[in-house]
């Protein structure tokens, strides 16, 4: 069976993120991304929203942007901008989140960053408080 894969909300994760919003299919680069939630579909299957993650321009962002510094973590190589806007519901599958046939271990988010999660998420109505 499918052994059941490791989606803490919050915590920094790989996966193959599509690059096509319309058609879900795994994407060609296996890219950071953050975990907000997980649910369970009515068959048991499982789904996790995760929110889009790039090495690409961080010097600028937008509403529901921050950049995470890859020293706060083990899983960065680089320092990483992550989009809170550009959120997808994926399978939690070995497909999305697996590379070579494992998935590698989700690291929590560092507890010293949340305020740039907490304003980004405020900044587009992720969250109230």
């Amino acid at each position: 069976g499918s052994m059941s894969l490791l989606a803490p909300p919050g915590a920094i994760v790989r996966v193959w993120f599509p690059e096509n919003e319309t058609v879900l299919q795994p994407g060609p680069k296996f890219r950071p991304a953050l975990i907000l939630d997980v649910a369970t579909k009515t068959d048991g299957s499982r789904e996790a929203l995760v929110a889009y993650g790039t090495s690409q321009r961080n010097e600028q962002y937008g509403l529901g942007e921050f950049v995470l510094p890859a020293r706060f973590t083990n899983s960065l190589k680089y320092d990483t901008r992550f989009c809170l806007k550009k959120r997808l519901w994926l399978p939690l599958t070995l497909e999305y989140f697996g590379s070579s046939g494992r998935q590698p271990k989700p690291e929590p988010f560092p507890e010293v960053l949340i305020g740039f999660f907490s304003d980004a998420a405020k900044e587009i109505g992720l969250i109230t408080q």
